[in-house]
């Protein structure tokens, strides 16, 4: 029986929808930042090309 692995042997389902929601909802709004930031200035051909030579590396 699994009773040791959650903290006081129940499952806090409440407390672990609070964490979960405390990560999503800041994620929410860093994730198109940190995007946009990461696609800025770069052209789909250069993404393209990017994307063909890490694949020939890989494989």
């Amino acid at each position: 029986m699994w009773i040791g692995v959650e903290i006081g042997a129940a499952w806090r389902h409440l407390e672990a929808v609070g964490v979960l929601g405390a990560w999503a909802v800041p994620g929410l709004f860093v994730a198109p930042i940190v995007l946009r930031r990461m696609a800025r200035g770069e052209s789909g051909s250069s993404v393209a090309e990017r994307r063909e030579k890490a694949l020939r590396r890989i494989g």
